[in-house]
């Protein structure tokens, strides 16, 4: 049954992401998705492999979960990024970041509770600063990104 549901919500997030209206263009877009898988799975391999704070459900369909949650975060951390591109105050930013901020955490406490995931000498709040963390990275590289194109004339 959860195996169900995760397919049911990630088949619904994905038409959502495709059918949404994008405000960055697709190479800023592909460069994004990419960046924020690449960061996704490295640091949740990192935490359940190396440094095993995390333990991984060995059931099948809660790995397969498991694989899914790794699929749907960047695609959340997308939605973030072509959303803080409409908002020009810092106050609305904010609050789009602690919106996004939430969605992710609450993702990550439904992982748990469903015992997808289980953490060894790992704390809830170690979760909060990874994600900001990886939010404010992602930011930084992308306007980066966004810079080289400007000055290679991508951007006019």
């Amino acid at each position: 049954m959860k195996l169900i549901i995760t397919i049911i919500f990630t088949l619904i997030l994905l038409m959502a992401s495709v059918i949404a209206k994008k405000k960055l263009n697709a190479l800023e877009n592909s460069f994004l998705y990419m960046l924020i898988f690449f960061c996704v799975t490295g640091y949740t391999a990192i935490y359940y492999i190396n440094l095993k704070v995390w333990s991984i459900s060995e059931e099948t369909d809660l790995f397969i979960i498991y694989r899914i949650y790794e699929f749907i975060i960047p695609l959340i951390c997308l939605w973030y990024f072509n959303l803080l591109n409409t908002f020009r105050s810092l106050y609305k930013k904010s609050l789009i970041l602690l919106l996004f901020l939430g969605v992710l955490l609450i993702i990550q406490r439904v992982m748990i509770y469903w015992d997808v995931i289980s953490y060894n000498k790992w704390a809830y709040w170690q979760t909060i600063l990874t994600y900001l963390v990886l939010l404010v990275v992602i930011r930084f590289l992308h306007l980066l990104f966004k810079h080289l194109l400007q000055k290679e004339g991508i951007f006019i």
